[in-house]
């Protein structure tokens, strides 16, 4: 198909979308405050998604008014089933304009949606960039670890941390690692970071689990904060000594 005729069609099917003309389904996204109602057409969704094929069919997972299905995915953020929709609707997608947080949760939502092309696509696009991968490398292997689907990002987390298990303490999210993750990482001490190095990332890391109860200026903490930081770091302690 040439380019012209290409989006022409997505030019039409954006329309029919947006149009809500004929729609017969409308699927309620997101938690409050951030929700938003989708009028859409079941037979596209149907074609396009076996998930929703299969909710479409099952009355348990349904509801119907006047002639209208309806549903609902709190589950799923507006930003992101809007791209989503749209990608059924008219099979463009630009994950460029996205940071790597969209795009990930866009990954999580359409294995959800069992968009198992556009999961590919996807995952492909992530890999295209290791250096932007190593500094999310927290969200990366949180991903990867509960996802075991993504074949690709596992491979590429499982070799990259045994090659360099310090990508953990260099990654720009480090901060938003779990505690027992920390912990084990820690423990195992086959990093290459010196302990003083390990103590600063640390302190950084305590400082942001507090919920903003902590400065980095420790010469400004009272007696109550030195609590708190105590309290957050303590389980490192015997790993510190």
């Amino acid at each position: 198909m040439s380019t012209e005729l290409s989006d022409l069609l997505h030019n039409e099917y954006d329309e029919v979308l947006n149009s809500c003309e004929f729609s017969d389904i409308e699927i309620m996204i997101g938690e409050d405050p951030d929700t938003k109602v989708y009028k859409a057409h079941s037979l596209i969704l149907k074609i396009r998604s076996p998930y929703f094929r299969t909710t479409l069919t099952n009355d348990s997972e349904r509801t119907d008014d006047n002639n209208v299905i309806k549903l609902q995915k709190s589950n799923i953020t507006v930003e992101v089933f809007d791209i989503l929709i749209k990608y059924m609707y008219s099979s463009f997608i630009d994950l460029y304009r996205n940071d790597i947080k969209t795009n990930v949760a866009l990954l999580i939502a359409a294995d959800e949606l069992c968009l198992n092309g556009l999961c590919n696509f996807i995952e492909e696009h992530l890999l295209s960039d290791e250096i932007l991968l190593k500094q999310n490398f927290i969200l990366i292997q949180s991903v990867a670890s509960k996802y075991h689907q993504f074949n690709k990002l596992v491979q590429f987390c499982d070799v990259n941390f045994e090659l360099d298990p310090s990508l953990i303490f260099m990654a720009e999210d480090f901060t938003e690692i779990k505690q027992e993750i920390l912990l084990d990482v820690i423990e195992k001490n086959n990093h290459a970071e010196s302990p003083i190095e390990i103590w600063d990332r640390l302190f950084e890391w305590c400082v942001a689990q507090s919920n903003d109860e902590l400065s980095l200026d420790v010469t400004k903490w009272t007696q109550n904060e030195t609590s708190i930081f105590r309290s957050i770091v303590q389980p490192f302690l015997p790993h510190q000594c």
